[in-house]
């Protein structure tokens, strides 16, 4: 197999390879050995959805609250970057967690 010349340095060009290598694999795990069941793959939570339309001073006591932890809130929320959230006059916002 003859790759066209790319401009990238030796550190980068190897992941190239290893990035190829990882496709085909994935593709047909079978073919390499691989007998995966519906049990080995990850499988996300049943979430519920909050509508938030107040702000929340303190996002790790706002999770608390929900039976939930700061942790799977920003897990699943990436899109909440400090740690409280200001809401608009007249904006809501859908927050996901986890079931209990």
């Amino acid at each position: 197999m003859v790759l066209p010349h790319l401009s990238l340095n030796e550190e980068t060009i190897r992941y190239l390879f290893r990035i190829l290598a990882y496709k085909l694999l994935f593709k047909n795990p079978a073919a390499f050995g691989y007998y995966l069941q519906e049990k080995d793959f990850y499988s996300l939570p049943n979430f519920k959805e909050i509508e938030v339309n107040k702000d929340l001073p303190d996002l790790a006591v706002w999770a608390k609250e929900q039976g939930s932890s700061y942790k799977y809130l920003k897990l699943y929320n990436p899109w909440l970057r400090d740690r409280s959230l200001v809401v608009k006059k007249g904006n809501t916002y859908s927050i996901r967690l986890p079931k209990p």
